[in-house]
């Protein structure tokens, strides 16, 4: 009898979603299971049904700020970013110290061109999270997409400083050393995202100008 319990619970935990199906039929008043089950089919790219149980998650308890973050994900993810900004507010004014919303609020507001907005929050979730390295990405994106190269590369290097297989934080380093004219850093900087990720179609295409110029 043990065995055939322990076979059949295997089944059902095949995978992540069967797992938190069974949770939230056995528990449908539990936050957490609806959350995550919500986070299980949003990574199997099934966004409607994320959307529907964070929004159940959200519903049943009101001090819960991860479901809040989820939804701003998914409605980023769909374009809908008002939608995201306010659920990304919720969750902030929720736990004031979630990095990761304060990093999703960031990748909104600039999406929505509001540079000033993208980096404050970007810079508080680096605060929150010293070693949080896509928020330094981040500001290296944001400084960039305004033509401030400097500040770019200070972010993309306090990024490559966490983590220094950052592949895309290599590549865009290169890109603006390549729009500096420092052709040499430029290559070094493609050179090293390819060793990391041969696949990375960008930073090939970019060596392969820089090598055509000769």
């Amino acid at each position: 009898v043990l065995a055939s319990a322990t076979f059949a619970r295997n089944r059902v935990w095949r995978s992540e979603i069967t797992l938190w199906e069974d949770i939230t039929k056995k528990s449908p008043r539990v936050a957490l299971g609806h959350n995550n089950l919500g986070r299980a089919y949003y990574f199997k790219g099934l966004t409607e049904k994320a959307i529907e149980h964070y929004r159940i998650a959200a519903g049943l308890r009101h001090d819960y700020a991860e479901p809040h973050y989820n939804l701003g994900v998914a409605f980023e993810s769909k374009g809908l970013i008002d939608n995201a900004i306010e659920r990304y507010h919720i969750a902030i004014k929720l736990k004031p110290d979630f990095a990761a919303a304060h990093n999703g609020l960031g990748n909104a507001y600039l999406s929505k061109g509001s540079f000033d907005n993208a980096v404050e929050h970007y810079g508080i979730a680096a605060r929150l999270r010293p070693e949080y390295v896509d928020a330094y990405y981040n500001l290296g994106v944001a400084y960039g997409s305004k033509g401030l190269l400097d500040k770019a590369i200070e972010y993309y290097r306090a990024a490559l400083a966490i983590d220094p297989g950052y592949s895309n934080a290599h590549n865009n380093l290169g890109v603006i050393y390549l729009e500096k004219g420092i052709m040499d850093e430029a290559r070094k900087e493609f050179e090293i995202a390819l060793r990391i990720n041969p696949n990375h179609y960008q930073a090939k295409l970019y060596l392969d100008y820089i090598n055509n110029l000769k």
